[in-house]
């Protein structure tokens, strides 16, 4: 006599069991606790970001004085400052 146990069935093998929680990179998190999770991280890196983009602007003068004490034309010293900007697209 072969005994059928329903609680043994693996979870993977039922609608809505966890091979679909495996796929999703959130495991388990609502749609609301992925956004609230994601604006975080969001504002942790645009705060990091616009940081050392201002630093790069403050640098600005400085560097252009750099070039200037060097000897190079303002033109030169446009073209640089054009390249570098650029160059960080």
């Amino acid at each position: 006599c072969k005994k059928t146990n329903a609680a043994s069935a693996s979870d993977d093998d039922r609608p809505g069991g966890d091979a679909e929680h495996l796929s999703s990179p959130s495991k388990g998190m609502t749609k609301e606790e992925e956004k609230a999770k994601h604006a975080i991280l969001l504002r942790k890196y645009l705060a990091v970001y616009l940081l050392a983009v201002l630093s790069d602007w403050l640098q600005g003068p400085y560097v252009y004085a750099l070039y200037d004490a060097y000897g190079y034309s303002q033109h030169l010293i446009a073209v640089l400052f054009v390249a570098g900007f650029g160059s960080s697209m």
